[in-house]
C-alpha cells in the first residue's frame, strides 16, 4: 500500500458513550475581545464541554488574552501547548503565533508558515468536525471577512452544532454574517446566550443517547413518526422505514432541539409547511462520514491479497470493475483509485500484473454529495491523512487551498445516484466496498441489499464491509475471506436481483415482492374496487382506448408513461437509461428527434405519420405526434404513439395488388422521394441549426475564456489585497482592544495599590522638594498624636515643635532628589513630648506624581522601641547563657532550625582541640567515629525533620586523636506557635562507664563459660542421686527435686547469659529450616502449661503458609514473651496470642492484662540489662530476655514492638516474613 501519514490511534468516537463530550470552537477577530468575555462569564463551572477559542492575531505580538479572560471566568483558561489533551470544563486558547488543528482527539500547534492562509478558524473548525463529529459546535462571533464559514459547513456535515453571534451585538458583523448568509448556521444568539443553548443541545443529545434501548412511546408519537417518514419519502423517494429507528429519531429529536420545537406534533406540524426543513432534515439522515483512507491497515489487506486475487490469470481485455456503495463525498473512491494505481505502478515489470482498465462505480442517495464527488476538490483538512508523495502525485493545489484530484483517478470513477434497495445494481462486479452502510439498516434491508451484491458480483467477486458490520444474516450467500478486515467472497450459488421498489408502500405487502425473470419484466399492483361508476369508466377509457403515450422534459428523458409503449420503445442494453431516443425501436429514433425539434422551435404539434419500424420481427407502421405541454414550470412534451395493424397493412397490400406493376412501382418512388425530400429538410434545417449554434457557442466561449482569465487575475489580486487588509485590520483591532483592556487593568492596579496603602500599618508621609509635607496615612496621626490640619502644607521639620529636626535626617533627605538617592534602614532616637524617647527606622526614596510629573520624597517611619528593647534583653539573656554553659563539664552547643550547629561551649573547644568556626555548619561531623558517623547524621536528619528529641550514643575525637564514648541529646526551642527556633544539645562523656560495660560482658561471658561445666556435672549428679531414692524417702527426694529445679534454672540463665555474649560479637549460631509454625506454637504452649497452670493461654488465628527460620530459636522467643506475661499479670488468668497473615509476612502478638508499662520505658525495653525500676524489687530478672527476643527476629528479618497502658495491658508483637 502507498505510504500514508501516519496517527496515534486513538479511542473511536462511538455515539452513545458517556464519556464523550462536546468540544466548542469558538473564532472571533476583530472586537471578539468583549464577545469573549461576554461569553465566558455565562459559562458555568461544571458545563460538562470543553471551549476552544481561536482568535485573529499578530504572529509578532505576544498575546495577554489568558490572563485577560481568566479575571472574567472561574473556569481554568489555558494557552494550548502541542498535543494537549482536552478536558471537559476548561477553556483553552490558540497561541498567537501558530495554527491550531484537531488530530485524533488532541489539540495540536503547527506554524504559521506551513499554512499559506489567513483562515485560522476555518482550518479548525474542519479538523475539530473530521475528528469529532457530532460532538463539534462552532460558534461564531464578532469579526471581518468571511472566516469560520467554510468551517461551519464541515461542522454541519459531521451533524455538528452551529451558532453565529447576533449581528447588532457584533462590533464587526461581517463573520457571522457570511456564516449566517450561507445558510450553514443553526442559532443567531447574543453572547451572553450562547452557553445556555449549548447546554440545551448537550442534554438533549445525551437524553435521546440514553433513551435508544428504552420501550417505544405512545401510538400517538409513533403514528408522527410514520408520518414524518412519509413527508421524507415523499420529498426524496428514499423509505426510511427499516433503518434503523434508534438513529432515525436521534436524528430528529436533533432537529426538534435546533429548531426548539418540544413536542413531535408541533415539529410535524413545521416539517408539513417548511420545504427547506424537509431537505435539511433528509440531508441530516444521511450521515455523510468519510475519508482517504480510512482504516489503513484493511486498505493494506486489499494490496497483499485481495488485488492480486483479482488479477489472476485475468486477459488484458477485461477490466477491473469496483463498485463504492454509500461513497458520500467520493474520498473511498478515489482512495481505491489510488491504491490500483500505485499498485500497477509497483508490479508494472511482472508479467502477470500489467496495467488493466479500470471502472470504479460509486453510488449514493445524496444526490448533493454525488455532485462534490464528481468535481473531486477537497478541503486542505480532507486530504491531510494523505502522504506528500501521494499529494503530489494525485492532486493539485488551487489558490483557496483546496486540492483537485488528477485526470489520471478522475477518469477511474463514476460517480451516479443510486439507491440499492429501490435501483437495480451495477453488473459484473469484481468488488463492492460498502462499509458502514449496512448498520442503519434493520435485517429485513440487510438481507435484500446482500442479496443485490451477490447478484452483481462475479463469481469470484469479494465485498468489503465497515468494521462494525458483518455478513452473518446471508451466509448462504457469502463466506468469509478475512474475519479481521471483515472482508467476504461470493458463494456459487444461483441467485437472482430482487426489486425493492415497492419496499414501505401503503399498497403492497411488503412480505409479498416478486422477482423479475426473463418473461416477467413489469409487475403490476392489485387494483382496487372503485365504488364510482362513472369513474371506473373513465379509468378504462384511458387505459385501453387511448393511444400508448410517454411524457418527456427538455432533455427528452421520459418523466410519465401512459398505456403499453413496448412495440415503440424498450430498454437500452447496459446502465439504465430512460431517454426517449435510447429506448426508440429501430426506424423511430430519427423521426423522434426531428419532431421534438420542430415542436421545440415551433411551439406547434408536429405528426408524422407511416414511419416504417420494427418490433420484434413485427413491421409496423407507426404515427408519431408531438404535443408541447403548455402550463408548465419548465418544458415538457407529450409524444403519442399510433401504429397500422397487420390485418390493415395486409388489405393495403391485397388493395395495391390490383395495380399493375409500373403503378405500384411509381407510387413507391413517389413514396420514397416524398420520404426522402422530408429526411433532407430537416437535415438541411437541423444542420442549419447546428451551425448557428456552434458559432455562438464558439463566440460565446471565447469572450467567456478572455474575461474569466481577466476576472481571475483580478480576483486573486483583490482578494490578497483583501486579506492583508482584512489581517491587518484585525491585528490593530486586536491590540487596540488589548490597550484599553491594559487601561483598565491599570486603573485596577491602582486602586489595588492604593487599597493597600490604606491598609498599611507603618506610618508614612510624603514630602514635596522644598519638604513641605504633601500627605500622610492614617497610622502617621495616630501614632505621633497629631492630624492633617496640623501639618499638611507645611515644613517637616517645622511640625510637632520641631521633634523632627535632627541634623542627620536633614542631610540624608536633601540627597535624594538631587542625587536620586534612596534612605534604607536608617535607625535614630528621638525625643517626643507626648510619646517619650522613642527608637525609629526610616526608609525614603524618590516617587513621581504621575498628572503633573512632580519629584516627591515618600519617607516611612518604622517605630522599633520595643523591638530593640527586645533585643538587648535577648542578648543579654545570651550572654548569661554562654556564662552558664562554660562553667558546665559537658560538651555544650546550639544549632539553627536547619541543623547547622553554631555554638560550641569552651569545654567541647577545649576537649577537641578545635576553633569555633572550624567546627561551625558541618564541620563537627568530622569529631564522630567513622563507625558511628552515617547512623548519627541519619538519625540527627530525622529529629530535625520530625521536630522530636535527639538521643544517641558514639564515640568522638578528643584533642589528643583518641575517641572517647558519649551519650548525646539534643532538644528543640519553641516559640508559642510550636515553631522552632533553635537547638540546644550536650554531649555527655560516658566512656568509662562503656569500658565498664565491656568488661562486665567479658567476665559475664567468661563466668558462664567457666561455669556450665561444673553445672551439667552437678546437674548429673543431681539426676543420679534422684534415682537412687526411693519413695520412702520423701522429704530427700523433694529436697533433691528443689536442687534440680534451680539447677536447670541457673543454667537457663548462663545459657541466656552466653547468648548476649554471641549476640554482640556476632557469634550467635542459627540453624534454619522450613516448619509448621502453628505445631511449634501448640508445643510451646503445652509445654507451658505443664511448667505452670496459673494463666490459661488462649489462641486466635491460624498460619496458612510454613515459616522458614531457626525453629529452636523462635520458640526462645515465644516461651520469653509468655512467660513475661505471666509473670507480670498475677492477677489476671489469662494470656492470649493471635496470629494475623498480612501483606506477606506472619504477625504473632502476645497479650496480657498485667501492670503494663509507661510510655517513658517503651523505646528502652529492649536494651540490654534494661529493666524498670518501679519493678524491679517486686519482679526480678536480669533484664536480657527481651533483648535476646529482638536480636532473634531482628536476625529473621522481621521486626519487634511493643504497646502497653499502665496498670491495664501490655501487648508485644513480632513478625516474620512468609
Amino acid at each position: 500500500m502507498p505510504d500514508t501519514k501516519k496517527k496515534k490511534k486513538s479511542a473511536p468516537l462511538a455515539k452513545g458513550d458517556s464519556k464523550l463530550f462536546p468540544i466548542v470552537g469558538v473564532g472571533a477577530s476583530a472586537g471578539g475581545l468583549d464577545a469573549f468575555k461576554r461569553l465566558l462569564k455565562n459559562i458555568p463551572e461544571k458545563s460538562g464541554m470543553a471551549f476552544v477559542l481561536v482568535q485573529h492575531l499578530d504572529p509578532n505580538h505576544v498575546s495577554m488574552l489568558p490572563e485577560i479572560l481568566q479575571r472574567v471566568t472561574k473556569i481554568p483558561v489555558h494557552e494550548i501547548t502541542d498535543d494537549i489533551k482536552l478536558v471537559p470544563d476548561n477553556i483553552y486558547i490558540m497561541p498567537s503565533s501558530k495554527i491550531l488543528t484537531a488530530e485524533e482527539g488532541v489539540l495540536c500547534l503547527k506554524p504559521r508558515e506551513n499554512f499559506k492562509t489567513n483562515l485560522l478558524i476555518n482550518v479548525f473548525f474542519e479538523s475539530l468536525a473530521e475528528v469529532h463529529k457530532e460532538h463539534a459546535y462552532g460558534v461564531l462571533l464578532s469579526g471581518t471577512g468571511h472566516d469560520g464559514t467554510n468551517g461551519f459547513k464541515a461542522i454541519k456535515d459531521n451533524g455538528g452544532v452551529t451558532i453565529a453571534q447576533n449581528l447588532e451585538s457584533a462590533a464587526y458583523p461581517d463573520m457571522p454574517k457570511n456564516a449566517i448568509e450561507s445558510r450553514m448556521v443553526d442559532f443567531i444568539l447574543l453572547p451572553e446566550e450562547i452557553p445556555n443553548e449549548l447546554i440545551k443541545i448537550f442534554k438533549s443529545d445525551h437524553q435521546t443517547s440514553k433513551q435508544e434501548k428504552t420501550e417505544p412511546g405512545s401510538k400517538a408519537e409513533e403514528s408522527f413518526y410514520k408520518e414524518i417518514l412519509a413527508i421524507l419519502e415523499e420529498r426524496s423517494g428514499i423509505d426510511f422505514t427499516y433503518y434503523k429507528q434508534s438513529t432515525i429519531r436521534r436524528r430528529i429529536a436533533r432537529r426538534m432541539v435546533l429548531l426548539k420545537k418540544g413536542k413531535l406534533k408541533d415539529y410535524l406540524n413545521f416539517l408539513e409547511s417548511d420545504k427547506s426543513e424537509q431537505e435539511t432534515l433528509f440531508q441530516d439522515m444521511l450521515i455523510p462520514v468519510t475519508s482517504f483512507f480510512r482504516d489503513p491497515e484493511t486498505f493494506d489487506f486489499l494490496v497483499d491479497t485481495i488485488f492480486p486475487l483479482l488479477l489472476k490469470e485475468r486477459s488484458a481485455d477485461n477490466p477491473i470493475r469496483l463498485w463504492v456503495v454509500g461513497c458520500s463525498t467520493g474520498e473511498e473512491a478515489y482512495t481505491l483509485a489510488i491504491l490500483l494505481n500505485e499498485f500497477f505502478d509497483k508490479n508494472s515489470k511482472k508479467l502477470n500484473y500489467c496495467r488493466l482498465p479500470v471502472q470504479i462505480f460509486a453510488s449514493d442517495i445524496s444526490v448533493i454529495a454525488i455532485k462534490k464527488a464528481r468535481k473531486g476538490i477537497f478541503s486542505q483538512a480532507a486530504v491531510k491523512k494523505l502522504s506528500d508523495n501521494l499529494l503530489k502525485k494525485y492532486f493539485h493545489k488551487r489558490s483557496n487551498d483546496t486540492y483537485v484530484a488528477d485526470r489520471s483517478i478522475r477518469d477511474m470513477c463514476v460517480f451516479a445516484p443510486h439507491n440499492i434497495l429501490k435501483d437495480p445494481p451495477f453488473k459484473r462486479i469484481d468488488l463492492i466496498s460498502c462499509r458502514n452502510v449496512l448498520i442503519y439498516f434493520d435485517n429485513f434491508l440487510q438481507k435484500k441489499a446482500f442479496t443485490a451484491f451477490h447478484y452483481s458480483l462475479e463469481e469470484n467477486g469479494f465485498l468489503l464491509l465497515g468494521k462494525s458490520e458483518s455478513a452473518n444474516s446471508a451466509t448462504n450467500l457469502f463466506k468469509t475471506q478475512d474475519k479481521k478486515h471483515k472482508v467476504y467472497s461470493r458463494k456459487a450459488v444461483d441467485s437472482r436481483f430482487i426489486h425493492f421498489g415497492a419496499i414501505g408502500s401503503q399498497n403492497t405487502d411488503t412480505t409479498k415482492t416478486k422477482e423479475i425473470t426473463d418473461t416477467e419484466k413489469i409487475s403490476t399492483l392489485p387494483e382496487k374496487l372503485q365504488t364510482d361508476f362513472k369513474k371506473s369508466a373513465e379509468e378504462r377509457l384511458l387505459k385501453e382506448y387511448t393511444p400508448a403515450a410517454v411524457i418527456v422534459n427538455e432533455q427528452m428523458d421520459i418523466v410519465h408513461i401512459h398505456g403499453r409503449i413496448t412495440p415503440f420503445l424498450e430498454p437500452s442494453p447496459g446502465k439504465p437509461n430512460f431517454n426517449l431516443l435510447k429506448m426508440a425501436r429501430e426506424g423511430l429514433g430519427f423521426e423522434l428527434r426531428n419532431a421534438l425539434q420542430k415542436a421545440r422551435t415551433t411551439h406547434q404539434t408536429i405528426i408524422k405519420e407511416g414511419i416504417p419500424s420494427n418490433a420484434n420481427g413485427d413491421h409496423l407502421r407507426v404515427t408519431i405526434e408531438v404535443v408541447p405541454l403548455k402550463k408548465t414550470v419548465e418544458p415538457h412534451y407529450m409524444v403519442l404513439f399510433k401504429s397500422m395493424s397487420n390485418e390493415k397493412i395486409k388489405k393495403n397490400n391485397k388493395a395495391d395488388k390490383t395495380l399493375t406493376p409500373t403503378i405500384i412501382a411509381k407510387k413507391r418512388a413517389d413514396h420514397l422521394e416524398k420520404e426522402l425530400e422530408l429526411a433532407r429538410e430537416d437535415m438541411r434545417s437541423i444542420s442549419e441549426e447546428q451551425e448557428i449554434v456552434n458559432e455562438e457557442l464558439q463566440s460565446a466561449n471565447e469572450e467567456l475564456q478572455s474575461s474569466n482569465e481577466e476576472m481571475q487575475s483580478l480576483n486573486e489580486e483583490l482578494e490578497t489585497s483583501k486579506e492583508e487588509l482584512q489581517s491587518s485590520l484585525e491585528e490593530l483591532t486586536t491590540v487596540n482592544q488589548e490597550l484599553y483592556d491594559k487601561q483598565d487593568q491599570l486603573n485596577n492596579s491602582l486602586l489595588f495599590s492604593r487599597s493597600i496603602v490604606s491598609t498599611l500599618r507603618h506610618p508614612f508621609i510624603v514630602l514635596d522638594r522644598s519638604f513641605r509635607i504633601k500627605s500622610a496615612n492614617e497610622p502617621f496621626y495616630k501614632k505621633f498624636k497629631t492630624d492633617k490640619e496640623e501639618i499638611e502644607g507645611k515644613l517637616f521639620f517645622k511640625i510637632q515643635n520641631q521633634q523632627w529636626d535632627d541634623g542627620e535626617i536633614r542631610t540624608l533627605l536633601e540627597k535624594i532628589l538631587p542625587e536620586e538617592q534612596t534612605l534604607t534602614d536608617f535607625e535614630v532616637t528621638l525625643d517626643f513630648d507626648l510619646l517619650g524617647e522613642r527608637t525609629l527606622l526610616l526608609n525614603a526614596r524618590q516617587i513621581i506624581n504621575t498628572p503633573s510629573d512632580k519629584k516627591l520624597i515618600l519617607l516611612v517611619i518604622e517605630d522599633v522601641t520595643e523591638m530593640r528593647k527586645s533585643n538587648n534583653r535577648l542578648l543579654a539573656s545570651e550572654t548569661k547563657f554562654k556564662q552558664l554553659t562554660q562553667t558546665m563539664p559537658h560538651l555544650i552547643w546550639t544549632a539553627s532550625p536547619d541543623g547547622k550547629l553554631n555554638f560550641f561551649n569552651q569545654f567541647m573547644l577545649d576537649y577537641t582541640g578545635k576553633t569555633l568556626k572550624s567546627l561551625k555548619g558541618d564541620g563537627w561531623q568530622k569529631l564522630i567515629s567513622p563507625d558511628d558517623r552515617e547512623r548519627s547524621l541519619e538519625k540527627w536528619k530525622e529529629s530535625i525533620e520530625s521536630g522530636k528529641e535527639f538521643t544517641i550514643e558514639n564515640q568522638l575525637l578528643d584533642h589528643g586523636g583518641e575517641y572517647q564514648w558519649h551519650i548525646g541529646r539534643a532538644i528543640a526551642q519553641r516559640d508559642a506557635q510550636e515553631n522552632i527556633l533553635a537547638w540546644v544539645g550536650s554531649y555527655t562523656n560516658i566512656h568509662e562507664q562503656k569500658i565498664a560495660e565491656e568488661r562486665k560482658d567479658e567476665f559475664i561471658g567468661i563466668a558462664s563459660h567457666e561455669l556450665k561445666t561444673p553445672l551439667t556435672t552437678a546437674k548429673g549428679y543431681i539426676e543420679l542421686l534422684l534415682l537412687s531414692l526411693t519413695e520412702e524417702d520423701q522429704q530427700a527426694l523433694l529436697y533433691g527435686t528443689k536442687v534440680y529445679e534451680a539447677i536447670d534454672r541457673l543454667k537457663n540463665l548462663i545459657t541466656e547469659l552466653l547468648d548476649v555474649s554471641k549476640i554482640k560479637n556476632g557469634r550467635l549460631n542459627y540453624n534454619i529450616t522450613t516448619f509448621d509454625f502453628n505445631k511449634l506454637l501448640s508445643e510451646t504452649i503445652k509445654d507451658m502449661n505443664q511448667m505452670s497452670n496459673s494463666h490459661k493461654i488462649i489462641i486466635t488465628g491460624k498460619s496458612k503458609s510454613e515459616i522458614t527460620g531457626d525453629k529452636v530459636r523462635l520458640q526462645q522467643v515465644i516461651i520469653n514473651l509468655l512467660t513475661n506475661a505471666v509473670k507480670y499479670s498475677p492477677k489476671s488468668k489469662e494470656v492470649s496470642v493471635s496470629i494475623e497473615e498480612k501483606n506477606k509476612t506472619l504477625q504473632v502478638s502476645v497479650r496480657d492484662t498485667g501492670i503494663g508499662i509507661s510510655k517513658k520505658h517503651l523505646d528502652k525495653i529492649f536494651n540490654r540489662y534494661y529493666r524498670v525500676e518501679e519493678h524491679s524489687k517486686e519482679f526480678q530478672g536480669m533484664g536480657i530476655g527481651l533483648y535476646i527476643s529482638y536480636e532473634i527476629i531482628k536476625r529473621h528479618d522481621g521486626k519487634m514492638w511493643v504497646e502497653s497502658t499502665p496498670k491495664r495491658s501490655t501487648t508485644f508483637h513480632f513478625t516474620l516474613p512468609i
